[in-house]
C-alpha cells in the first residue's frame, strides 16, 4: 500500500538564529557571517573546479525531464554519491539493495545503527547528487520506506536536502552563496539544528509510518519564495541529498537505535514526479 504526503499540510519554522554554541550540521565552522552555515554541503575549496565538480566527486550537466540520472538505483550506485570520507565519519555509505523495491528490482538502502564510535553524536546516511540544470527545478519528489525503526533520540529523522549554489554576486540571503530547503519527511516535528543558511519544511508525521512505500513531493518553487523570498536565478550548481540521520546521541545515555530506510524512483525536475 502506498500513501501520499498532503504538500498543503507543510508547516515550516523559518527563524533564523544567530550561533549559539551548536557545532554546526555536518560537524562545519561558520562562514564569514553571524549565523552558522551548514559548509559541509557546499563543494569545499579543494574539489572545486571551474566546472562545478565538487565534494560529491561529479556534477551532470542536464536538461532530461528528470535531472536525476539512474532514479530507481537500477543501474547500481552510478552515478549517485556518498559523502562518507575517511576526514567525515559522521557521514555512513549506502547500499543499493533488491530487498525491497517501489517500481523494478532495486532501491537505495539506509541501515541506521548506532555500532562503533559516534563522533560529535551525530550518524548520517544519504544519497547525493549535484546538478547544473539550466534553471532551477520546480518540483522534488520520490518515495520512501522505514522498516524495524527503534528510536534512540528524538532527534532521528529523515530529510531531503535541495540547496543552490549561488553565482558571484547573487544571493537569496545577504553574505551567503548557499541557500537550503531541508524537507523533514518524518522522525521530528520541530527544527532539529540551526543553521543560518538552511530552511525547514515539516513534510510528514513525527512518527514512521512502518512497512509501507510513501511518495512525497514539493513544489520547489513555491516554498524557495515563501521561505527565502525568490527561486535562485543564476547559480553554479544544484545539490539534492536524500538523508536518514540523528543528532545529539549519547552512547552511555541513550538505547540503541535502528532503522531500515529506502528510497526509491527519486525525482527532481519540472514535470510531475512518479
Amino acid at each position: 500500500m502506498s500513501r501520499t504526503i498532503d504538500h498543503t499540510m507543510l508547516r515550516s519554522k523559518t527563524t533564523l538564529l544567530t550561533f549559539a554554541g551548536i557545532f554546526l550540521l555536518y560537524g562545519c565552522t561558520p562562514g564569514k557571517t553571524d549565523l552558522p552555515v551548514d559548509g559541509e554541503n557546499t563543494l569545499e575549496s579543494a574539489d572545486a573546479t571551474s566546472t562545478g565538480v565538487g565534494a560529491s566527486g561529479t556534477v551532470d550537466v542536464v536538461s532530461a525531464p528528470n535531472l536525476l540520472g539512474n532514479p530507481s538505483f537500477e543501474n547500481g550506485r552510478e552515478p549517485w554519491v556518498t559523502l562518507a570520507a575517511p576526514d567525515k565519519p559522521w557521514w555512513m555509505d549506502f547500499v543499493v539493495t533488491d530487498q525491497k523495491a517501489h517500481m523494478g528490482k532495486h532501491s537505495a538502502l539506509f541501515r541506521m545503527h548506532t555500532r562503533g564510535e559516534i563522533p560529535r553524536g551525530v550518524r548520517i546516511w544519504g544519497v547525493v547528487r549535484d546538478v547544473i540544470p539550466k534553471t532551477f527545478p520546480k518540483r522534488l519528489g520520490g518515495w520512501y520506506r522505514v522498516e524495524n525503526w527503534s528510536r534512540g533520540t528524538k532527534t532521528q529523522y529523515l530529510q531531503v536536502v535541495i540547496m543552490a549554489k549561488m553565482s558571484p554576486g547573487e544571493s537569496l540571503i545577504p553574505r551567503m552563496p548557499l541557500v537550503q530547503v531541508a524537507y523533514v519527511l518524518t522522525g521530528v516535528d520541530q527544527r532539529p539544528v540551526t543553521v543560518g543558511n538552511r530552511r525547514f519544511i515539516f513534510a510528514g508525521p513525527k512518527e514512521p509510518k512502518q512497512d509501507e512505500w510513501m511518495r512525497f513531493d514539493f513544489d520547489l518553487h513555491a516554498d524557495f519564495r515563501r521561505e527565502w523570498g525568490g527561486v535562485p536565478h543564476k547559480f553554479e550548481w544544484v545539490r539534492v541529498l536524500y538523508e536518514a540521520r540523528f543528532d545529539r546521541y549519547e552512547p552511555t545515555g541513550m538505547p540503541a537505535l535502528s532503522g531500515s530506510v529506502y528510497f526509491d524512483d527519486l525525482y527532481l525536475g519540472d514535470g510531475t514526479p512518479p
